[in-house]
């Protein structure tokens, strides 16, 4: 029988050896070992973040961090600009009018990216935004953000200004370099790129954005960085640590890095093209004008329940894609390029969804997606 293959945008397949280590009988976390797992992957982090500053953990899903993101920074009836794209823009403003921020909702068509040409007239229209936040890549749709050129633009607008971006999906998918471009706020989570379960989310501040976390106002307890950077210089944690899962951690780090970043970067992308490329050759349409690598989404067709499809591919096929959300449920389908996959997942995969489309009545040439896969793929750089 044909394995399990978990192709969505996260949760994904777990490396094995991080899934080896994530299986070990739990430790104390305030013991001696403890700290050299901590210290091992706090040092993974900074050169996976391509940073000298410290990269904090929260035992939470990634909206933890994106809450994190809000709270530590910002104080009661300041004004911020939020970009909105999707169902995570759209999380990020929710948390932002929840804490009693005066949000200004930059509406950007869902499957297309922000024109920076936009983001520069609402700085206009707004002479008193004190933080901009986005997403890297907007997980519902698979729209890939261009944060290096807002970054520029926002520090032109006022170098005070804090640029915030939820790179849940985008961490670990492609290069951000934060030597380079002023991003103060950069967030993470374990069950993405990182190859791991769900359970850690990660932040990267600037030196700008730990200033205004001591200015700061809002109400926080738990997401508090300021526990945690004390807690931090003492190689540790504020909180009970989830010792598990920084096993894991730490392993799929060394993976990586063993293997080399930006090769990872470049499996990534060529998952990517690849599957593409098959999709394009059997007429299937994709919903994102310029996706990131981490994701591709694909209108389903107009004669196909989509949610019917994609529990169809699970149930027959094994094989597991994530839908749309909102307005676009039922409607796409959305395929992950992240996790432990191999070249032969992916090919299993596209034969997968070119034999569910033709049980709905909907005929593929099976043949011409496989040709056109192994072109993309034996032509993309490794």
């Amino acid at each position: 029988m044909k394995k399990d293959i978990l192709m969505a945008p996260g949760p994904v397949c777990v490396e094995p050896n991080a899934l080896s280590a994530f299986g070990r009988a739990p430790i104390h976390h305030r013991t001696p070992e403890f700290e050299k797992t901590l210290k091992n992957c706090r040092d993974l982090l900074q050169k996976t973040f391509n940073t000298s500053r410290p990269v904090h953990c929260f035992t939470s899903t990634g909206s933890g961090a994106m809450e994190a993101a809000v709270v530590n920074f910002l104080s009661p009836g300041e004004k911020v600009l939020v970009v909105v794209s999707g169902k995570f823009g759209e999380r990020w403003a929710q948390m932002l009018e929840a804490y009693g921020l005066n949000c200004v909702k930059m509406e950007v068509p869902w499957g297309k990216s922000i024109e920076v040409s936009q983001l520069k007239e609402e700085l206009e229209k707004h002479k008193d935004i004190k933080a901009v936040y986005t997403q890297m890549c907007e997980t519902s749709t698979g729209a890939l953000h261009p944060i290096e050129n807002m970054a520029t633009i926002i520090k032109d607008y006022n170098e005070n200004c804090l640029f915030c971006v939820d790179g849940i999906t985008g961490v670990l998918t492609k290069e951000v370099e934060l030597n380079k471009y002023p991003i103060d706020v950069l967030i993470a989570g374990s069950q993405k790129a990182f190859m791991l379960p769900t359970g850690l989310s990660l932040l990267y501040m600037s030196e700008l954005a730990e200033s205004k976390m001591e200015e700061a106002s809002l109400p926080r307890f738990y997401f508090d960085l300021r526990k945690e950077k004390k807690a931090y210089e003492k190689g540790q944690t504020f909180f009970s640590s989830p010792v598990n899962l920084y096993f894991a951690l730490e392993k799929s780090l060394e993976y990586i890095h063993k293997k080399g970043i930006k090769k990872h970067y470049r499996e990534i992308e060529k998952r990517a093209h690849s599957m593409r490329g098959a999709l394009n050759a059997i007429g299937l349409k994709l919903a994102t004008e310029k996706p990131a690598p981490a994701l591709t989404a694909f209108w389903v067709p107009d004669s196909i329940d989509g949610k019917k499809l994609r529990l169809h591919l699970e149930e027959k096929y094994r094989v597991t894609f994530m839908g749309g959300q909102d307005a676009w449920a039922g409607k796409i389908i959305r395929i992950g390029h992240i996790g432990f996959l191999s070249e032969a997942d992916l090919q299993y995969a596209i034969e997968s969804i070119c034999d569910a489309l033709n049980d709905f009545d909907f005929p593929v040439d099976k043949q011409k997606a496989m040709i056109a896969f192994e072109q993309s793929w034996d032509g993309s750089n490794d």
